[in-house]
């Protein structure tokens, strides 16, 4: 086995406006929310497409949002640089989250789309 270096690059992406701006802050810092390295004013962070998903449902219900706030924050969402992003993938079809591991369980058929993102404030 031998050790191997590599630099991490980070394209920040377009900062979003309105409530997805709210879901972001909600991505980076809620108690739903597994961080695989944190420091002070940052996190890196993986999702699936069915954590963020649940995720949404679970804000829009939690904030009393309607369908166009929902909407707003969804088209955010999906303008992300996912890998592998399903258009149609059913929100009920996969294992509860907290019962995978995500790096060693990850199903794209279960899971939808994949996407780690690093959050600074």
């Amino acid at each position: 086995m031998g050790l191997d270096i590599g630099i991490i690059t980070i394209q920040y992406l377009e900062r979003p406006t309105g409530h997805a701006y709210e879901f972001a802050k909600e991505m980076a810092w809620g108690p739903n929310v597994y961080y695989y390295m944190q420091g002070v004013g940052n996190n890196w962070c993986a999702f699936t497409q069915r954590q963020v998903l649940q995720m949404l449902e679970d804000f829009t219900q939690e904030k009393g949002l309607d369908s166009p706030a929902k909407t707003e924050i969804l088209e955010w969402i999906r303008s992300l640089p996912w890998d592998g992003w399903q258009d149609d993938f059913a929100l009920g079809a996969g294992q509860e989250d907290e019962d995978r591991d995500l790096f060693l369980d990850y199903d794209d058929n279960l899971d939808g789309g994949l996407i780690e993102l690093h959050f600074n404030w």
